[in-house]
């Protein structure tokens, strides 16, 4: 399968207009095992993107990720 090249926060970006959130700032770390995937702390979303699991429309999944944890955050 080819790679295809992923724009993570305008993915973010976008679904945190579609969830008319407040503002936050994205931090996109790799291959950090002290956090978790994905957490808000203090107005930063700590996001790693290790997760996107192989095979799959990396486009696709974040929206859906970002969609579904980002409706947990208030």
């Amino acid at each position: 399968m080819k790679e295809q090249e992923v724009d993570i926060l305008n993915l973010f970006n976008q679904v945190w207009v579609e969830l008319n959130c407040p503002p936050v700032r994205l931090s996109i770390s790799a291959n950090d095992e002290n956090n978790s995937n994905f957490s808000a702390i203090n107005g930063t979303v700590f996001f790693n993107p290790d997760i996107i699991p192989q095979g799959v429309d990396p486009n696709q999944y974040l929206l859906w990720f970002f969609r579904h944890e980002l409706s947990h955050v208030h």
